[in-house]
């Protein structure tokens, strides 16, 4: 409870890139993970319901391209867009 009411009304994240390489030597294999466009909104805000007085939080989570286990230049796992949309109800009591 007490966390939630310290988070700001609205909150943002951007990263335009973020790679992840992995290699093994012994077997001489170099893997990369790529994630570009990563962008985090959160809006917070109060909700009345039958229950009682709660804080609602959305999320929101957007990614423009995700490659995964890319090796040579060619990926394992290609995502072109991906959303993902929660809400969450913290109680105040």
């Amino acid at each position: 409870y007490k966390l939630a009411t310290l988070l700001p009304e609205k909150a943002a994240f951007t990263l335009p890139k973020f790679d992840v390489r992995c290699s093994h030597r012994a077997y001489g294999v170099a893997i990369e993970n790529n994630v570009m466009g990563i962008q985090l909104r959160c809006l917070k805000s109060r909700s009345v319901e039958d229950v009682g007085e709660s804080i609602r939080l959305d999320v929101q989570m957007e990614f423009s391209e995700i490659y995964l286990l890319k090796e040579l230049g060619i990926s394992v796992v290609e995502i072109q867009k991906l959303d993902v949309v929660s809400s969450v109800n913290v109680p105040l009591q």
